[in-house]
């Protein structure tokens, strides 16, 4: 569901580019968008589904997010937030387009 979210607020600014004046440029730019948008969830969850399979990692992560409670919270808000590039400001040409 967080994927589909993610995506859906990403294409806005495309959609409303398309409205005014399509190009078939404006797909590639989706395209794009989106496989950078996945690649870095893909990433985050490998990156996870390798440390929940080392019971040594998952002990000295539990350690660390005992010791330091302000970690344990800010990892749980970058584990539920969307990808950087779904939520930045969309700007002129930033992801290999022009406006």
């Amino acid at each position: 569901m967080a994927r589909a979210i993610a995506s859906a607020l990403a294409v806005v600014p495309l959609v409303e580019e398309g409205v005014r004046r399509w190009r078939p440029e404006l797909a590639k730019r989706w395209i794009a968008r989106h496989g950078r948008l996945l690649a870095w969830r893909r990433r985050r969850c490998r990156v996870l589904a390798q440390l929940v399979r080392s019971p040594g990692l998952v002990a000295m992560a539990g350690s660390m997010l005992q010791a330091m409670p302000a970690m344990s919270s800010a990892l749980a808000s970058s584990l539920t937030s969307l990808s950087p590039a779904s939520t930045a400001p969309v700007v002129a040409g930033a992801d290999g387009g022009s406006a």
